[in-house]
């Protein structure tokens, strides 16, 4: 549950540098593809920042109003100092471009389990409760094979695997209608 930095105590609340980006700029940087954020303010802020989701625009199949990811803000420059690459990375037209001055540059988006988040503008202190918001385990060190192996093992087990789960229900199943009838046979 997110809290007001006033009521902010270190044993039941952890404090995130968070910012509100609009979907799907939000969503862009959490696949990390969009890597530079445009603003109108500087930030001496270097490190860490949690990027949530602005409440508004809704838009199908993109969350909205939440915590989304933990990127590396790790420079500025200014929007006139960025390099043809590096504006294709804004994921901004040129036209809109020319409206901001500085260029937020991030790295290593890091996912989070979506929690609620009443946003603010520009960088800000997000209180919440502690071990909430936290990375989505990298499942990717668990295994020694190649995802391509494991993706060839899980379709040529997935068959097995739908068996059991229709035997299980089928117990379940008659194990409930059992239960129906003798109680049903009491009364």
């Amino acid at each position: 549950m997110q809290y007001k930095r006033e009521q902010f105590s270190p044993e039941i609340h952890e404090m995130f540098k968070a910012l509100s980006v609009k979907q799907p700029h939000a969503d862009n940087i959490a696949n990390g593809r969009k890597r530079i954020e445009l603003r109108n303010q500087n930030t001496k802020h270097r490190g860490d920042v949690l990027i949530c989701s602005s409440a508004s625009p809704v838009i199908d199949g993109l969350m909205s109003g939440c915590s989304l990811c933990f990127v590396e803000l790790y420079e500025v420059k200014k929007v006139s100092e960025l390099t043809e690459d590096e504006k294709k990375s804004t994921f901004v037209s040129t036209e809109l471009m020319n409206e901001y001055e500085f260029a937020w540059l991030l790295r290593d988006p890091r996912r989070v389990i979506e929690f609620p988040v009443k946003g603010q503008l520009g960088i800000y202190n997000l209180v919440y409760t502690k071990n909430c918001i936290m990375q989505y385990p990298d499942v990717s060190s668990w295994f020694d094979e190649k995802p391509e192996e494991l993706i060839f093992i899980s379709r040529k087990n997935i068959r097995n695997v739908l068996i059991v789960l229709w035997l299980i229900a089928l117990i379940v199943l008659f194990f409930i209608v059992r239960k129906y009838e003798l109680t049903h046979l009491l009364y």
